[in-house]
Parts: C-alpha cells; sequence; structure tokens
C-alpha cells in the first residue's frame, strides 16, 4: 500500500490499485478498512520515525539542533518526502482527512509511539539523573489534548 500511495498520492489511490500491486481482491482490502482514507491512516499509524543517533553536543541548543537535523533528513528521504506533502496538502482539501491524520499523532504520541533521537552518551548532572537534552523531551511527548 505505501508503494501504491508514494507513487500515485492519496487522491489517485485506489483499492483497486492497492489490491492489483498487492495481488489480492478489492474484498481482501475492505475486510479489513472500510474507506481509502482508513487504510491510509492506518500505515501512518504503523510508520514511526526510526531511532536516530544524534550528536551528544554538551548544550540543550546543540542536541535540539542535532535531533531536528536528523528528523529533516528522515522527512527528506523517499518515500516520505513524497507522501508527507501529499497529505498535507490533501488534508487542506479534505477536513475528515486532516482530523484522522491529527487524532492518529495525538495517539502515536500519547503512547509514545514515535521517537526520533537518542543521545550517543549518557550525560548525568551531580546528583546523578540524567542530563535533560531533547531526546529526552522527543520521547516524553507533552499531553495529548
Amino acid at each position: 500500500m505505501l508503494a501504491e500511495l508514494v507513487e500515485r498520492g492519496y487522491a489517485r489511490l485506489s483499492m483497486e490499485g492497492v489490491a492489483k500491486r498487492a495481488g489480492s481482491g478489492k474484498s481482501a482490502l475492505y475486510r479489513r478498512w472500510r474507506t481509502k482514507q482508513e487504510m491510509v491512516l492506518a500505515v501512518l499509524a504503523g510508520i514511526g520515525v526510526p531511532m536516530a543517533d544524534v550528536a551528544d553536543t554538551g548544550t540543550l541548543r546543540g542536541d535540539l539542533h542535532a535531533t531536528v537535523v536528523a528528523v529533516a533528513e528522515w522527512l527528506t528521504e523517499p518515500p516520505f518526502s513524497r507522501i508527507v506533502p501529499d497529505l498535507v496538502a490533501e488534508a487542506t482539501r479534505t477536513p475528515e482527512l486532516a482530523e484522522g491524520i491529527a487524532r492518529t499523532m495525538r495517539t502515536r504520541w500519547s503512547t509514545g509511539g514515535w521517537w526520533c533521537a537518542r543521545p550517543r552518551s549518557s550525560r548525568t548532572t551531580s546528583t546523578g539523573s540524567p542530563t535533560p537534552c531533547c531526546a529526552h523531551w522527543v520521547r516524553r511527548p507533552p499531553e495529548a489534548p
């Protein structure tokens, strides 16, 4: 399904095209997902930012910068560089899709499903607790509204 989404985009994505590429029938897809939107949201929920080794720069500012660079690199790599802009554009035209994406993201964040960075070393403060860095903040998302 991911390959079909990358190749055709959300607007031209069809259950028939996905079934054909998968070598199955549309009925198999419809047993799992009622709509194209549900299918795309399921794929989106299954995609996570891979754990990236982020340099321990020694400063919060440096750690944040390294994390942003790591996430930006992930977002600019295929297939995500094609999927993300397409879904953002489609979400502006389709409120139901926008809400579905937002709900999927809130669920992933609230369950800690998307981690994007980890420090290379384990610095600690004078009390022995981990030094705050962006990796800890990314791993511990704010409460979902």
